[in-house]
Parts: C-alpha cells; structure tokens; sequence
C-alpha cells in the first residue's frame, strides 16, 4: 500500500505490528456494542487497546499512571516502540524505510512527476 501513488493512512499500531487484543477480560470491556448486545458482541476495544511505546510497566510507557483505560496484553512486550526501534527486521524499521521510500519518490502526490506543488 506505501508504495502506490496518493494518500496512505496507517492506523494506530499498524508500524508496530500489533495484533488486536481479542482476549480483554470482560469486566474491562468499555464498547458500547458490548453492553447493548449483552456481552454477544465485543465490539471495539480490541483495536483501542493503548499502544505500547516502552519500558516494562503496566501501560508500556502510554501514560503517567502504572495502568492504561483498557489492559495491555502482556505479549505486548515484544511489540513495544522501543524494542522495535533500529532493529533490522523489525515491523516499525520496516514501515520506517518504506515511509523514507514514498518521500524519495514522491508518492504522495500521485504519479511521479504529476500533479506535484512546484518547490
């Protein structure tokens, strides 16, 4: 997707390669599905779940406090920015060079050489 010409939107957690947390306990669960469907339907705190940024505490490094809004699961720890950052090989190095990549060429703007604002 990074390397097609136009716009390109990566969402929350996409450059760390974050699974969706699917096993939330129940009684953390904040969705409003969740409580008109009587716990039939998770809704989407999932993909809501804070990111993790670092360190080795409760919330990852994603607020002041020891614990976030939803839990973080703990296989997160693998995830976290800062363990990801200049490993080669790694999901946020990965989207890093392809980002580098769109700017090089101009893939913002459509196809090369067209439609680009004069500099």
């Amino acid at each position: 997707m990074l390397a097609l010409p136009g716009s390109a939107y990566l969402y929350q957690g996409e450059e760390l390669g974050l699974p969706e947390a699917i096993d939330l306990p129940d009684e953390a669960r904040q969705d409003p599905t969740w409580f008109r469907t009587n716990g039939e339907r998770y809704g989407r705190d999932g993909c809501r779940v804070p990111i993790p940024w670092e360190g080795d505490e409760a919330s990852y490094g994603f607020g002041p406090s020891p614990a976030s809004w939803l839990p973080q699961p703990a296989l997160w720890a693998s995830y976290i920015r800062s363990a990801q950052e200049g490993v080669a090989g790694s999901t946020l190095s990965m989207y890093q060079e392809a980002l580098k990549l769109r700017r090089r060429h101009d893939l913002a703007f459509g196809a090369p050489g067209v439609d680009r604002p004069r500099r």
